[in-house]
């Protein structure tokens, strides 16, 4: 869960509910996204340092 979006987002508490849902549900999906990027260059690194 991303906690306290209303630091990153003005005017928060005036926006909708699908608004935020769906910009919660955006950072959720680019946090996904960045963690497998992330292992997978932590992957290709061991990989190379092994041979």
């Amino acid at each position: 869960m991303i906690e306290y979006p209303s630091r990153y987002v003005t005017g928060w508490d005036e926006r909708s509910e699908e608004y935020k849902a769906g910009i919660v549900k955006y950072w959720q999906a680019e946090v996904t996204r960045y963690t497998i990027q992330k292992q997978e260059a932590e992957d290709y690194l061991e990989g190379r340092s092994k041979k």
